[in-house]
């Protein structure tokens, strides 16, 4: 970044100076603090509520990468209010020069974080898989996909950060003696392995859930649920780009406005996704008792030429085998609880006794 002459920053027209894009950031950093909080909570209620035997590491990846998500949104917040984001360079450097120095410091403390904030999440997820997961190459994949993600955090958010600039205050103190490797290629190029391991974790459940042996509408829901963790993968892909199509250390307080909201709308999607498993036997307790999985047994049932009727525990069913000599009683309960040891992917939805006797 060239710093302009005197002359040239007040040659720059007020309407220029005036513009500030501050205020998409400050609305993201709030919504996410509500949004995360939210999902929080039904997470702990889905949890509690169906007495989840969920194991602690469990509960200290999902809350912290909540943690690390509201993390981001606070300092988002403060780019705007101390860090002077969403103005250009040039009118900090009319009014206040420190205040860039406070952005940058902000700036780094979201690399951090960020690194940190994408990969708990996917660790998260990635640890439901194996619990659920039974097939002994995809779990051996998974466990792969584990060690990928550890290291990307290790190389990336430990290694390159804390060297990218010599001595490390450089990065925000450009008073002092020091340099700086490309920190905007070290910005683009992290998202392709991010965005590797994000293609593994959609894909990694594919063929489990598809051999499951539940109906076709509870494998819809499960196929679906996975699915939404394309959402980050969205993101990842227009973060990436964005990186790309700016540049960014020509005018970062202002261009960083947009990168600053991806980063914090890229990892709050990864724990929404990873969250939903976790939060469908709730959703799914409150889809029966809010009266639709009446209607919709019933209208099963009436298709199949049945009558709704949920005063009767079972049917008898006597079939016209007059040859075979055969009679067959059959009797069936009630919809059963959700298994939540396998966290509602695997539904016992009916039991069926059956006994023959011969006529």
């Amino acid at each position: 970044m060239t710093t302009p002459t005197a002359e040239q920053l007040l040659a720059l027209p007020p309407e220029y100076l005036a513009q500030d894009g501050s205020r998409k950031l400050m609305d993201t950093s709030i919504a996410f603090i509500i949004v995360t909080t939210v999902i929080l909570g039904l997470f702990c209620a889905s949890r509690i509520i169906h007495n989840a035997k969920d194991s602690w590491d469990v509960w200290a990846l999902i809350p912290f990468s909540s943690v690390c998500v509201i993390g981001l949104c606070v300092i988002g917040i403060l780019i705007v209010k101390i860090g002077g984001g969403g103005r250009h360079i040039e009118y900090h450097l009319l009014n206040d020069p420190t205040t860039i120095k406070t952005y940058l410091q902000l700036q780094t403390a979201t690399e951090f974080l960020y690194v940190v904030a994408v990969t708990v999440p996917k660790l998260a997820l990635l640890k439901l898989y194996l619990r659920v997961f039974t097939d002994n190459i995809v779990r051996r994949l998974t466990w792969v996909v584990v060690v990928v993600v550890i290291l990307q955090w290790l190389v990336v958010g430990v290694i390159v950060w804390a060297s990218i600039c010599q001595p490390f205050s450089f990065k925000w103190d450009k008073s002092i003696n020091g340099h700086c490797a490309d920190l905007l290629a070290s910005y683009r190029y992290f998202s392709v392995p991010n965005i590797i391991t994000d293609v593994a974790i959609l894909l990694l459940p594919t063929t489990t859930v598809w051999n499951l042996q539940v109906s076709k509408l509870h494998k819809i829901g499960i196929f679906l649920t996975f699915l939404t963790g394309g959402l980050g993968i969205i993101v990842s892909i227009i973060r990436f780009v964005g990186f790309f199509t700016v540049d960014l250390m020509k005018d970062p307080t202002y261009l960083g406005v947009e990168t600053m909201l991806l980063s914090i709308v890229e990892p709050g999607a990864y724990f929404i996704c990873t969250c939903l498993p976790y939060i469908r036997p709730l959703a799914y307790k409150l889809y029966q008792r809010s009266g639709m999985a009446t209607a919709v047994a019933g209208s099963r049932m009436a298709t199949n030429g049945y009558s709704n009727d949920r005063s009767r525990k079972g049917m008898l069913i006597t079939p016209d085998r007059s040859k075979s000599g055969y009679s067959v009683n059959a009797s069936a309960s009630g919809p059963s609880a959700i298994d939540d040891d396998r966290v509602g992917f695997i539904e016992l939805v009916e039991t069926v006794d059956v006994s023959e006797s011969r006529v």
